[in-house]
């Protein structure tokens, strides 16, 4: 079953999903998923909060807060700029931000990936267990 939802620019979507997909395009203001075994991929949104047990998370652009948790999959934001809190169990994590804002990063089983615009110091708490962690 697909379902898709044509929303006015500045809306906010909450969304929660068993098996499938959410995605997003264009500019919202918040974005919030909550889904068993789907990926969330999201265009542009003001606050992103997104959970999952099984699928990956990836995000164009977040202009304020981003909190996502997801058991197994990655997690990307190539654009952030508010605070972020990103935790995987089995996972990369890679974070891309645009303003010195704080980064927190954590995954049991992956790598982390967190980098910034030039001149652009974000202040970054990283762990990985068993997984190599960057920042530049």
């Amino acid at each position: 079953m697909c379902l898709t939802v044509y929303l006015p620019p500045g809306s906010s979507l909450s969304a929660g999903v068993g098996n499938g997909r959410v995605a997003t395009c264009g500019e919202l203001a918040s974005v919030s998923a909550e889904t068993t075994s789907a990926d969330v991929r999201v265009g542009a949104t003001g606050a992103l909060l997104a959970r999952t047990v099984s699928g990956d998370v990836e995000a164009v652009a977040v202009a304020s807060d981003a909190q996502v948790r997801t058991v197994s999959g990655d997690i990307r934001i190539e654009a952030a700029c508010g605070r972020v809190i990103a935790e995987s169990t089995s996972g990369d994590v890679a974070v891309h931000a645009q303003r010195a804002v704080a980064v927190e990063a954590h995954t049991v089983s992956g790598d982390i990936r967190v980098t910034a615009d030039p001149g652009i110091r974000p202040a970054v708490t990283a762990r990985s267990i068993s997984g190599r962690v960057r920042t530049s």
